[in-house]
């Protein structure tokens, strides 16, 4: 079942628990999108401290940097990313699975193509945030609202393997 966001309205369309679903590496993030919008960024996936505006890990459309790359990101007052090698096409679905297999190693699959890695070590402190929709910092702002529609999102307290990651698309 696929869950249509718009980002349009102002509102700030989103599912939020304030509670954690994983706290630390490693974990999966994993799900379809079909974005009606690749001008803006937005977050279909992520988790992070409801407290604190600087600690949170998850998926970004980066549509407001050209070429509507995916990408896998976590954030302790720096971003630490690995950017898609292709980029995602509006009106279109696509999967998006980022894992973080440590604390120095996170990966972006999308559609199931090879992943792209980055080796930055950070630590994302304090998860009790899991959001769908949008940016999962603190602040009040819609800030990264999802425009089109989510489906299947999942979380595993593991980080997948390249062959189980192919397994999902």
């Amino acid at each position: 079942m696929a869950l249509l966001f718009d980002d349009s309205t102002g509102d700030g369309q989103l599912l939020n628990v304030d509670s954690a679903v994983v706290t630390s590496t490693p974990y999966t993030l994993h799900c379809w999108f079909n974005s009606d919008n690749d001008s803006i960024d937005q977050y279909p996936l992520a988790v992070g401290d409801k407290d604190v505006a600087d600690d949170f890990a998850g998926i970004q459309l980066r549509g407001s940097q050209g070429g509507d790359y995916v990408a896998v990101f976590s954030y302790s007052g720096a971003f630490r990313m690995a950017v898609s090698a292709k980029g995602y096409v509006p009106g279109q679905w696509h999967s998006a699975t980022a894992v973080f297999a440590s604390d120095s190693s996170r990966k972006i699959y999308l559609d199931g193509a090879v992943p792209v890695e980055n080796t930055q070590a950070q630590v994302v402190q304090n998860i009790d945030r899991t959001r769908i929709g949008r940016s999962p910092d603190r602040t009040d702002s819609l800030t990264g609202e999802f425009s089109g529609s989510i489906a299947e999102t999942a979380i595993w307290d593991v980080a997948l393997t390249d062959r189980e990651v192919q397994q999902l698309h």
